[in-house]
C-alpha cells in the first residue's frame, strides 16, 4: 500500500538541485510568531524567484499551524499544483527541542515514505519535487555548491570574473564556453534567489 512520496520517485539515479526546488523553513514560521504554545493559527505563504531569462515565478501555500497538543503538533499543507491540475492536503508533524541559552526550536518530521517506511527525519527545511515537501535525502537533493561544474563558477567568481562579460565573450566562442556562459547565468539566478528567501524570512 502507498503512501505520500512512496513510489519511483526515489530511484532516479541523478539528483537534483536544492536550489531549484521550492521550500518551506521553519525559520520562516518562528519570525512571524507562529510557533506559540497553545495556538491554532492559518495564513497563506506565497514566494518568489527568477527563472533562467529573466522569468519570474510564484508559489503559493496555504497552511495551519496547530500546536494546541505539544504531544501532537503539526502544520497542515494546501497547495495546487497547476501543470499536474492536482491539489493537495497533508499534515506534517512538528516537533520542538531546547536551545543552549533557552527558548526552544522548531523542526519538521519529513512526512514522506521510503521503501514503505514513514521517513520523519527532524528538518529545518522541507523541499517540494514530483507532488510532496520532504527532506533532501528522500528526494536525493544535493547542493549547487557540490557540484563539479559549480566548482569551476565559483573558482571563476572568486578570481574576479564577471558573468556579463564572460557572456558577451562566449557568443563568439565554442560550445564549451557558451555552457559556461550559461553556468554562470544560472549560479547568478541562485544567488538572488537565496538572497530573496533570506528577505523574506526577515
Amino acid at each position: 500500500m502507498g503512501g505520500i512520496g512512496s513510489g519511483k520517485r526515489f530511484g532516479r539515479s541523478k539528483k537534483a538541485l536544492a536550489e531549484d526546488c521550492w521550500d518551506i523553513n521553519t525559520t520562516y514560521f518562528g519570525r512571524r510568531g507562529l510557533f506559540k504554545p497553545g495556538t491554532h493559527q492559518s495564513g497563506e505563504l506565497t514566494r518568489t524567484r527568477t527563472a533562467l531569462l529573466g522569468r519570474g515565478l510564484s508559489s503559493t501555500i496555504e497552511y495551519t499551524i496547530d500546536l494546541r497538543d505539544p504531544d501532537r503538533a503539526y502544520v497542515e499543507l494546501r497547495y495546487r499544483l497547476v501543470l499536474a491540475d492536482e491539489s493537495h492536503i497533508y499534515r506534517v508533524g512538528l516537533v520542538s527541542t531546547g536551545c543552549a541559552f533557552g527558548g526552544v526550536r522548531w523542526w519538521f518530521l519529513c512526512p514522506l515514505i521510503r521503501d514503505g517506511v514513514p521517513c520523519r527525519r527532524r528538518v529545518r527545511t522541507l523541499y517540494l519535487r514530483g507532488r510532496y515537501y520532504g527532506c533532501r535525502a528522500c528526494h536525493r537533493l544535493t547542493y549547487a555548491s557540490t557540484q563539479n561544474n559549480d566548482r569551476r563558477v565559483s573558482a571563476y567568481r572568486k578570481a574576479g570574473g564577471n558573468s556579463e562579460t564572460y557572456a558577451e565573450t562566449a557568443r563568439r566562442g565554442s560550445l564549451t564556453e557558451v555552457s559556461f556562459s550559461l553556468k554562470l547565468l544560472e549560479w547568478e539566478i541562485r544567488r538572488l534567489n537565496r538572497l530573496e528567501k533570506r528577505l523574506d524570512a526577515r
